[in-house]
């Protein structure tokens, strides 16, 4: 047996994540973008990238304890169903002990596992919605990215407007590059080869993509995919390809993305803070265990198991 350690959910953690305000009401990031320096100045990039890394890594630490919450409960579950109590009715415990012990086990049983089914479906509901807001917080991240380098002074900052304006400045997104799924290319203008200065230039761009994407990694990149850019699954969930090309100058705004993350946050935030499912197991559970503790000393492995 195991104790379940997620009082109030896992989310705790995530719950003390800060709240990301929107930065600019102005903050387009579209090739069509027609932001005056005066206008850029009034978007923290910085202040961006450290909340949505702050809120992904919360969330990505509370969806882990989830995972491991899931499988707790899981093998518990199993325990009480092979030795105890099994959601049928079926009672393990040998024939001595008295009838109304069994009918007990049997009521703290039902109980026991419809509390258990209804946390397991809340579980899954808050790992759903955390894995939206970490899916959120990578897009807002690359977004804001591609925005500044679009926006700096200097040649790399001509180079890419100028394939941006064109419609030849993409975002590529590969799942066989764990550590860097994250990248920039501009080969639809510049062509393969045939201007080593200009893809020196997007290089560059793209080494400091890498370091502002450094938190999110394949798993997450693949959740942005799927769940931000709604690109194709199969029936069991997985993306049909392992490279995406993105068109930059058809990137959503900033100031939406924001503000789609901040209602995920909220989101996870009002599950977290209102519902009770998870102490209704914890309860039912040590209900039963207490129940098993006072068998009948001729049920003594039982006892010690429960008392594990």
């Amino acid at each position: 047996m195991y104790k379940l350690e997620i009082s109030k959910i896992a989310l705790q953690d995530y719950v003390d994540a800060r709240f990301t305000p929107a930065s600019s009401a102005d903050a387009d990031v579209t090739a069509g973008d027609a932001l005056n320096n005066a206008d850029n100045a009034t978007i923290d990039y910085d202040k961006i990238a450290a909340d949505a890394a702050d809120i992904h890594n919360s969330s990505l630490a509370a969806f882990d304890r989830i995972v491991n919450s899931l499988k707790v409960l899981d093998s518990n579950r199993a325990w009480f169903t092979e030795r105890i109590v099994s959601p049928s009715g079926y009672i393990a415990i040998p024939a001595h002990v008295d009838n109304a012990t069994r009918i007990k086990l049997l009521e703290l049983g039902s109980e026991y596992f419809d509390a258990a089914s209804e946390a397991e479906n809340y579980l899954f509901k808050a790992a759903k919605i955390l894995q939206g807001t970490m899916a959120n917080s990578a897009a807002l991240a690359l977004i804001a990215e591609v925005h500044r380098l679009t926006h700096q002074e200097g040649e790399v900052g001509d180079l890419l407007r100028d394939l941006q304006s064109k419609g030849h400045l993409e975002a590529i997104v590969n799942l066989d590059n764990n550590a860097h799924p994250f990248w920039l290319t501009g080969s639809s203008g510049i062509g393969f080869g045939t201007d080593e200065e200009k893809e020196a230039l997007v290089d560059q761009a793209t080494a400091e993509l890498h370091e502002a994407m450094k938190p999110y990694q394949r798993a997450t990149a693949a959740l942005t995919l799927a769940r931000f850019f709604k690109k194709e699954t199969d029936e069991s969930g997985r993306l049909l390809y392992r490279c995406y090309f993105f068109n930059t100058s058809e990137f959503r705004p900033i100031r939406e993305v924001e503000i789609s993350n901040n209602m995920h946050f909220f989101a996870s935030a009002l599950l977290t803070s209102f519902d009770n499912t998870v102490s209704k197991y914890q309860q039912a559970e040590k209900n039963l265990l207490e129940t098993i503790k006072a068998l009948p000393a001729a049920n003594k492995n039982a006892q010690e198991d429960a008392q594990d």
